[in-house]
């Protein structure tokens, strides 16, 4: 599902974000205390120590609402209130009238 993609999409940044940071380690020249390699070496450290920051992939799923349990009655199908709620109340009516309404057969 959604957490668990989103748990994927924080280990590839992750995973990209070390890699970024391994490169550095080829692309660092050595240090010039007769070569010894001392900076290529704090670099590699500070990739393996890295700390990466997610929390920007962090989806807030949030909270389901509260069902209102107040509503009114509810209107049949072809009754005169649905009637005016569905079809006769709205704008594009007078241009499309509907013909002669049909409640569905009952199953």
């Amino acid at each position: 599902g959604i957490r668990q993609k989103e748990a994927a999409r924080k280990a590839d940044y992750e995973a990209a974000e070390r890699i970024d940071c391994l490169f550095k380690v080829w692309e660092t020249g050595a240090s010039s205390d007769n070569e010894t390699g001392t900076s290529k070496n704090t670099t590699l450290s500070k990739c393996k120590m890295m700390t990466v920051d997610t929390q920007h992939l962090t989806i807030d799923y949030g909270s389901i609402p509260v069902a209102d349990l107040t509503c009114g009655p509810i209107n049949q199908v072809c009754d005169s209130n649905w009637l005016k709620e569905e079809y006769n109340s709205q704008a594009w009516y007078s241009k499309a009238p509907t013909g002669t309404c049909t409640t569905c057969p009952t199953p």
